[in-house]
């Protein structure tokens, strides 16, 4: 087991970004505070060397007087994007989160010591205050005193491995930057990632998350229709880069216009998906990802008939062309359905003043293509619809 170095002060390395304060220190450690203002009262903690790794975090606090005059304040400590691990009210009532393996409170030295068990799936923790349901507004108040916040990482393979890997979901991802998707990371002992990833230090980067996940791979390659170089114009906000130019016409009616202004542009390297998987360098997709700004369909064509025994895909679309010349959802439609593949859901991206421009749209084999799926496949299947949040097809079990 690994223990990550912790200084005198229980909080060297974190982040306060937020409205969480670190006050001074008292006999006791670390003096925590809250703003004076409505809010999340809580700060950052670089976390990437507990990603998929088995933490054992125990922190020692002792609240101050103001604390127990707080309504149900509690001190929590949370993965963003998957909830909190545990919060504890002043009177050592410990709440441990749905992704918390084991939580434990002891008293000592008229504070409290907790130690939690996870598994680490994102890149930060965030600690601080709450109360009721979490945001509130603070008074700046010294509320705890904070001694030691200790990670200790152990390898989490076992966990990782449970999953035969004939059994794991191959997910593609194109348009990767970020990492995988908190809703996948939830269920990533069930998951064989591929990521996409043309920048060599972003590839880097992800390289060194990914690659602890059994299966995980990222390909420094572009995707498209055909094989050749290809320019990407990268656009103020770098998520709004893409392989095609702004259409200003349609973007011009928004506020977010000046993100997809095009500040620059790199040639990237393209090929096709079954390309690729003809020459061995990667698996047949069970589900695939695409947030590449108005090229998903040539990345979709790249693909080809490895599309037919795809579980699901889901992409980035417009309704209307944010990009010049790019193809629309209704294109998408059109395009899956020759494989087999129907349109479950979407979701409105948000940034368009009301209007539904983009969605996130959802894709799966049809029923009957279910229906006939092999028992390992319908599996797989069923896993798929968990992730994603979608009900099961009627008539159809597992």
């Amino acid at each position: 087991m690994t223990v990550m170095s912790v200084s005198v002060d229980a909080t060297d390395g974190w982040v306060f970004d937020g409205l969480l304060q670190r006050v001074g220190t008292g006999p006791h450690g670390v003096l925590l505070a809250d703003g004076q203002a409505w809010g999340a009262h809580v700060a950052r903690v670089p976390a990437g060397a507990l990603f998929m790794r088995r933490v054992t975090l125990t922190v020692a606090l002792r609240f101050e007087a103001a604390a127990a005059d707080a309504w149900d304040l509690r001190f929590e400590v949370a993965q963003p994007e998957f909830g909190a691990l545990f919060t504890l009210a002043p009177d050592g009532t410990l709440t441990r989160g749905a992704l918390c393996d084991a939580a434990s409170v002891e008293t000592r030295d008229g504070g409290f010591v907790v130690t939690a068990r996870f598994i680490g799936r994102g890149q930060s923790l965030t600690v601080g205050f709450r109360q009721g349901d979490g945001d509130y507004m603070g008074e700046g108040r010294a509320l705890a005193a904070l001694s030691r916040f200790d990670p200790a990482t152990a390898p989490a393979d076992d966990w990782l491995d449970e999953v035969p890997a004939a059994e794991k979901l191959v997910l593609v991802d194109v348009g990767a930057a970020a990492g995988l998707q908190p809703a996948w990371l939830r269920h990533a002992q069930h998951v064989a990632p591929v990521l996409f990833e043309p920048n060599p230090a972003e590839a880097r980067v992800l390289r060194a998350q990914i690659g602890r996940m059994p299966g995980g791979r990222v390909i420094e390659q572009g995707l498209a229709h055909r094989p050749g170089a290809r320019t990407l114009h990268v656009a103020h906000w770098f998520g709004c880069t893409s392989m095609r130019r702004p259409n200003t016409d349609v973007l011009g009616q928004y506020r977010i216009a000046p993100l997809f202004e095009t500040v620059g542009e790199v040639t990237v390297d393209c090929t096709r998906y079954d390309l690729l998987h003809a020459a061995g360098a990667v698996p047949a997709p069970d589900v695939v990802k695409l947030d590449v700004e108005g090229f998903e369909y040539e990345v979709l064509l790249g693909f080809g008939g490895l599309l037919e025994t795809c579980l699901g895909v889901e992409t980035e679309a417009a309704h209307y062309p944010v990009y010049q010349g790019q193809a629309l959802l209704g294109d998408i439609v059109e395009l899956l359905a020759r494989f087999g593949l129907v349109l479950r859901r979407t979701e409105p991206v948000p940034g368009f003043e009301g209007d539904e421009v983009i969605v996130n749209a959802f894709f799966t084999r049809n029923r009957a293509a279910v229906a006939a799926l092999e028992p390992a496949r319908r599996r797989k299947f069923a896993r798929l619809c968990a992730v994603w949040s979608l009900p099961p097809y009627p008539d159809v079990t597992p």
